[in-house]
């Protein structure tokens, strides 16, 4: 899925190009990977997520100690290491306020704030559930076209 969308950025890119700048084609470039990156993690999260899921369902305790062995076990990341988000980070699960979760640092690398990107394997009881990062932008399409203007309205 992802790779059709990196086929995509060149052709995107080169029509760009013949109406502005060299600059600003690079700036929107960086703009459109890193929404991709996020868009990449955000599925590699939530996998890992419903893996667990149903692993607890089976009756197996969550790798708490060992969660990148676990990754590299169970899941394929198209050539990848699946234990690393693509800012090179491990992936985390923690228990957090929301409950147990599955986490990537996000581009900043620091967790606890708002870049993170997550995915609740397992409710805390009582907690009001809300939407994920960037609710319902969460692949950031609004914040590009409201930076660069544009877009069917």
């Amino acid at each position: 899925m992802i790779t059709w969308l990196f086929r995509l950025v060149p052709i995107g890119l080169a029509g760009y190009a013949m109406t502005a700048g060299q600059e600003k084609v690079g700036e929107i470039g960086q703009d459109i990977l890193d929404t991709v990156l996020e868009f990449k993690a955000g599925m590699e999260v939530r996998g890992a997520a419903k893996m667990l899921k149903l692993d607890m369902i089976n009756g197996q305790k969550p790798p708490r100690n060992n969660f990148s062995d676990y990754l590299r076990r169970n899941m394929d990341s198209e050539g990848s290491d699946p234990a690393l988000d693509p800012w090179e980070e491990f992936y985390v699960l923690e228990d957090r306020d929301a409950g147990l979760v599955v986490a990537s640092c996000g581009p900043d690398s620091e967790c606890d704030n708002d870049d993170d990107i997550e995915a609740v394997v397992k409710d805390r009881p009582g907690r009001k559930k809300k939407w994920g990062k960037g609710g319902r932008d969460r692949f950031g399409v609004e914040r590009l076209r409201k930076k660069y203007g544009g877009g069917g309205e």
